[in-house]
């Protein structure tokens, strides 16, 4: 009998005659069963690696494929210039950041959290990503679109899951933002005087849930005027000491930067999560977006 520690059991089964010595044969029938054991376990560990190559393979193709799916890290418009920075704690992640240029010129941008992180909540990601678009073509405001998506959600998610999102539509030439914020971290905004202030606490509950109305806002950004938004990859990014990032220090980071220019703000944001996190592991996938009017608007 050949066993190991798994719980396949392999029989090797050997009749000889009696006038063979017997312990000669029990010695060479032990000999054969451990090199049979041997062979088999290193067959399965290749098996298992194969396995894992061809795992690996499509999780960097998975990888790739949300790497499209998210802003470059710079854009510009006539009116509007963005910079955008996203890390998933995994191969991939559930934040969601988006940004498009809808046909009336106007800007749409969007950044939020699916709740869990890995496979499941990339795929909401991606799911939330075609679903948003796609309502923008149909819908007149923000609060219609993100009511629509919030409908298809509830069919699509499994039991636990949601979706905190902040999704905006910004008329660069008047400065108009009207926006939604379903259960998302209240983004700050950055004024030219270098004063940073909580944008807008959320009105409406998360999405994916219940049925419920949603209702848009609206507040005009002053030119040079810098909107910031993260996800909880930044604000609970646990210390060394055990404390959470905060708010409050995202504020401090924004207010530190060298200059008002989207890339340095999110910058200066990403550095001091570092710099706080320390030795420590990314926990949580991270996202900072940020949206500013410019001067010549």
């Amino acid at each position: 009998m050949i066993t190991d520690r798994s719980e396949s059991v392999d029989v090797l089964y050997v009749d000889a005659p009696q006038d063979h010595g017997t312990d000669s044969v029990q010695a060479f029938v032990q000999a054969l069963s451990q090199q049979v054991r041997i062979v088999r376990r290193n067959l399965l560990l290749l098996e298992m690696m194969k396995r894992r190559r061809l795992l690996d393979g499509q999780l960097e193709v998975a990888s790739e494929i949300q790497e499209k799916l998210t802003p470059a890290a710079r854009c510009r418009g006539e009116h509007w210039e963005t910079a955008a920075f996203y890390k998933p704690a995994m191969w991939v992640g559930g934040d969601f950041c988006d940004l498009w240029a809808l046909p009336d010129g106007r800007l749409a941008f969007a950044a939020g959290d699916v709740s869990g992180k890995g496979l499941p909540a990339a795929m909401v990601m991606s799911n939330l990503h075609a679903a948003l678009r796609a309502a923008t073509t149909f819908s007149d405001t923000p609060a219609d679109a993100l009511t629509y998506v919030n409908t298809h959600l509830q069919h699509s998610l499994i039991g636990g899951m949601f979706v905190s999102l902040f999704f905006g539509v910004l008329d660069g030439e008047t400065g108009t933002l009207e926006f939604v914020n379903a259960g998302h971290i209240p983004p700050l905004i950055c004024t030219s005087t270098w004063e940073v202030d909580e944008f807008a606490i959320p009105q409406n509950p998360i999405l994916g849930v219940v049925d419920h109305p949603l209702e848009s806002d609206r507040r005009v950004l002053a030119p040079d005027s810098t909107l910031i938004i993260v996800t909880d990859g930044v604000t609970e990014a646990g210390g060394e000491n055990g404390e959470e990032f905060g708010t409050a220090r995202v504020a401090d980071a924004l207010r530190q930067a060298r200059d008002r220019t989207p890339e340095q703000l999110v910058q200066s944001v990403t550095n001091a999560v570092l710099r706080w996190r320390g030795m420590g592991p990314q926990q949580d996938d991270i996202t900072v977006l940020a949206v500013r009017r410019t001067s010549g608007a």
